[in-house]
């Protein structure tokens, strides 16, 4: 293969028919090894498009494991190669996996798990589906979706079209809705380096009109929204709920202050927002959103 890398697999291919393999095999044998670069064909079947998928994640594993990922330009083992074939086979074929529950998998053959190695090796997925996805997104949308906690890679290039879909269909109502939700956020994360203990949200002690009101659009929501992110992943839907409670949320900023001087009440209008904030969060990370508005 050194002397003739365009025969890689072929060879194996008319190896396999000659000892009277299958010949679903023998083709698998060979597409295993496809695509060989960005432009490259794809494995035309379910065997040849798995077994490379299997093959590229052991070979990530196992040299990541010994510490040889690329660096700076120099990749000697194809690394960056093997993580794009493993996205356009992915992507292209519609697998559904966790790809922590892979990496994991991978792993165990390699008797040595290990969390951080596991990370390192997705966070350079990650990097390779970014710039997959850059002739669809925005560079901003594309991190937001993709860091959601999701480890499907089907589900993140999902979100990541569902953004950047409602980001061109409304770009004034998204920025706005876009920077209500980033404020939550902001408001969270000082709440807690101040060190303010999270506590479960009570409706019975909303005062005002504007927080009953929140309350009540939370709950009305919370089925909807629910039921489109986990059993139909109909992203738009989630962001067509969340467009409809930012007038509310809006209202509530206007009318109530959150950090209020009594204790109470402040950590129960900090637990209302974080009931807000969890409820949308597999949608996107907002707080990675360049927008202009601010709310």
């Amino acid at each position: 293969v050194g002397e003739f890398p365009e025969l890689q697999g072929s060879m194996g291919r008319v190896y396999a028919l000659q000892q009277g393999i299958e010949p679903a095999v023998a083709d698998a044998i060979f597409e295993h090894y496809l695509p060989r670069g960005a432009e490259d064909r794809l494995p035309s079947g379910d065997i040849g498009a798995l077994l490379g998928i299997a093959d590229r994640l052991d070979l990530l594993v196992g040299l990541f494991g010994l510490g040889k990922e690329p660096t700076g330009t120099a990749d000697p083992y194809g690394l960056r190669r093997a993580a794009l074939g493993i996205l356009r086979i992915t992507l292209a074929r519609g697998y559904r996996y966790d790809m922590a529950e892979a990496l994991r998998a991978a792993q165990k053959l390699h008797k040595k798990e290990d969390a951080a190695v596991r990370d390192r090796i997705w966070q350079f997925l990650l990097g390779r589906l970014e710039v997959i996805l850059r002739e669809r997104a925005q560079a901003d949308s594309i991190q937001a979706a993709l860091h959601t906690g999701a480890t499907d890679l089907v589900s993140l290039e999902k979100r990541v079209s569902a953004l950047q879909t409602v980001r061109e269909k409304s770009r004034a109502q998204f920025e706005a809705t876009a920077a209500a939700f980033k404020r939550i956020g902001n408001i969270l994360a000082q709440a807690q380096e101040k060190g303010i203990a999270f506590v479960g949200f009570q409706a019975a002690l909303c005062k005002s009109g504007s927080e009953q009101a929140l309350s009540a659009a939370l709950e009305q929501s919370r089925a909807r929204v629910s039921g489109a992110l986990a059993e139909k992943e109909d992203y738009l839907a989630a962001y067509a709920a969340l467009a409809e409670l930012r007038p509310v949320v809006d209202r509530f900023f206007d009318d109530v202050m959150v950090m209020d001087s009594d204790t109470a009440q402040r950590d129960n209008r900090l637990a209302l927002l974080r009931s807000l904030h969890e409820l949308f969060a597999p949608l996107a990370d907002f707080s990675r959103l360049q927008v202009e508005k601010t709310a």
